[in-house]
C-alpha cells in the first residue's frame, strides 16, 4: 500500500537542525551590531565627513582601487553615526539569509514541492549556517564595512536579482 507523503510531517530532528543554524546565523548578525569602524574604514570616514559624499567617491575612486558603489556606500555610510555601521552589518547579514530564503523558495514552487516556504526555510538556514562555518575569516567578511560592502552586499544583491 502506498502511502501519501506530501501531507507527512517533516522529521523533528530537521527542524532541531534548523533550529542550530538559525542560531549561527542570528548570532553572527548580533555580533555584526557590535562593530566598528576598523582599518581603512577611518580614512574613507574622514574624507567623507569633511567633504560631500560625492566629492568623496570620486576622491578614493581615483585614488584607490575600487568601485563606485562600494565607494559610494562608504560615504554614504559616514554620514551616520558610528552606531548604524554596526545595524547595517547586521541587517546585511539577515538580508543574506532572507534573499537565500527566496531564492530558494522561487526554486522551489517551480519545482512543485509540497512545502516551499517551509523546505525553504531548512535550506537556506542550513547553506547559511555552513557558508558561515566555511569562512576562512569571519570578520574580514561580516564584521569589516570594507569586506561587506566587497563580498556580501554584492552577493545580497545578486540573490533578489535572480530570485526576482
Amino acid at each position: 500500500m502506498k502511502t501519501d507523503v506530501s501531507h507527512s510531517p517533516i522529521p523533528r530532528w530537521l527542524w532541531v537542525l534548523a533550529f542550530i543554524c538559525m542560531a549561527i546565523i542570528l548570532i553572527t548578525a548580533f555580533n555584526a551590531t557590535l562593530s566598528r569602524l576598523a582599518a581603512d574604514d577611518y580614512a574613507f570616514a574622514k574624507y567623507a565627513k569633511t567633504h560631500d559624499v560625492v566629492a568623496a567617491v570620486s576622491h578614493w575612486y581615483n585614488t584607490w582601487t575600487g568601485s563606485y558603489s562600494s565607494m559610494f556606500m562608504h560615504a554614504l555610510l559616514a554620514q551616520f553615526p558610528a552606531e548604524a555601521i554596526g545595524v547595517f552589518l547586521g541587517a546585511l547579514v539577515l538580508l543574506w539569509w532572507l534573499g537565500t530564503w527566496w531564492l530558494v523558495y522561487e526554486v522551489g514552487v517551480r519545482l512543485n514541492w509540497t512545502r516551499p516556504r517551509t523546505i525553504s526555510f531548512i535550506i537556506a538556514d542550513v547553506l547559511c549556517a555552513i557558508t558561515i562555518d566555511s569562512l576562512p575569516n569571519i570578520y574580514d567578511t561580516f564584521y569589516w564595512i570594507s569586506g561587506a560592502l566587497a563580498h556580501v552586499a554584492s552577493l545580497v544583491g545578486a540573490l533578489y536579482f535572480v530570485a526576482a
